[in-house]
């Protein structure tokens, strides 16, 4: 599996293809619009990665943000369909990424099955929501 980071160009040339995935993630999550996430990828405040092997399989987002810890790699979100090993494999990539531009952590929001996925990940918390 290989994982690509994608310029503004490439979001523009291939958005086509990669809407569906953002737009499921938008569906199923409802936390942000496929629009919004395109958006913030071609500004520069997130990173929109293409997943594929002999064709496009997924899409996953991150956001670099500053803490008290240092510089965190968040994967903001993740969308298609991969095998285990392709999981690890672009784990894998983000990670050689992130820690290129300083990162010293990685975070993932997802749901808690992904902790059966990718065991060397803390368990630090949850998230919560309540309609208002």
């Amino acid at each position: 599996m290989i994982c690509h980071w994608l310029s503004a160009q490439q979001i523009d040339a291939e958005w086509e293809s990669l809407r569906p995935y953002l737009e499921r993630f938008e569906r199923e999550l409802q936390l942000v619009s496929a629009d919004v996430i395109r958006h913030d990828c071609r500004s520069g405040n997130k990173q929109l990665w293409s997943v594929y092997d002999t064709k496009l399989r997924g899409v996953v987002v991150t956001h670099v943000v500053e803490s008290p810890k240092g510089r965190i790699c968040e994967i903001y979100a993740a969308c298609g369909s991969c095998t285990r090993e392709g999981i690890r494999a672009v784990l894998g990539r983000l990670r050689m990424w992130a820690v290129g531009v300083g990162c010293v952590f990685m975070r993932i929001y997802g749901r808690k099955g992904w902790k059966r996925v990718l065991p060397e990940f803390q368990f630090v918390g949850i998230i919560l929501e309540q309609r208002l």
